[in-house]
């Protein structure tokens, strides 16, 4: 077409196939360098907010190059951009609109953070990113909280209330397993040391040892071999004086 038209010019040939030919080019012209700025140009800064096209902007921007006739490497290029775009809409939505919930274990985790970090070069505009966004951000605010929480002395509520707003949101990673072994922890720390200073039955007491020597097949805090030791100690006397009543 650009040989056509240069060619007419050259010999200043007035025809009207020749006008013809020069509009279709020039709107020919007009497609590509819409489709480069609004699609195919990627931006210079990842920090830069730039608007993006729908996949069914895309899909009418391609109707019109087919109404022009138009040939070109831009219209391949486009198709490819809506593929990846399609292929990671299916896995968004695979992973994130499922019934019920998909859990959040590590390897989702994983792939939930390709995901994100895969958006980002997405280059039409597409619903699920935002919501794969919003589910990374809570998953790491909770990830952020409950170290905090599991490196510090914290309250046993809170504790408890972490472990909940967990499973609510289907999380299962390792930090759900130590939320619940401490929350065990706090709470036979809170009955154990309230069974030492206050009087106690011979059942609680064995009750509570019985928990004590269980949980000391794992991992525990020097607090809890000290109260445990205390609580042991405490139930020997109580013992030996059981004993002696009989």
């Amino acid at each position: 077409m650009n040989d056509l038209v240069r060619d007419a010019e050259a010999i200043k040939l007035r025809a009207t196939e020749a006008e013809e030919l020069r509009a279709r080019l020039q709107a020919c012209k007009r497609w590509v360098t819409s489709l480069v700025n609004d699609l195919l140009r990627r931006s210079s800064s990842r920090n830069v907010a730039v608007s993006k096209l729908t996949p069914a902007e895309v899909e009418k921007r391609l109707a019109e190059a087919d109404d022009l006739k138009l040939a070109a490497v831009e219209i391949t290029q486009a198709r490819k951009l809506l593929e990846e775009a399609e292929e990671w809409r299916l896995e968004a939505v695979h992973l994130l609109d499922s019934q019920p919930q998909t859990p959040i274990t590590p390897h989702t985790l994983e792939r939930l953070r390709s995901l994100a970090r895969r958006s980002q070069e997405l280059s039409v505009q597409l619903p699920q990113v935002e919501a794969c966004e919003a589910r990374l951000a809570s998953v790491n605010s909770w990830l952020e909280r409950s170290g905090a929480a599991l490196a510090g002395t914290c309250a046993t509520q809170r504790l408890v209330r972490l472990l909940a707003e967990g499973k609510a949101a289907a999380i299962e990673l390792p930090q759900m397993q130590r939320l619940a072994e401490q929350v065990r922890e706090q709470q036979w720390l809170e009955q154990a040391r309230e069974a030492l200073h206050k009087p106690a039955t011979l059942g609680v007491l064995e009750s509570l040892a019985k928990q004590a020597d269980d949980a000391e097949q794992g991992t525990v805090s020097p607090a809890f071999k000290d109260t445990a030791h205390e609580l042991r100690a405490k139930l020997l006397k109580a013992r030996a004086w059981a004993d002696r009543l009989a």
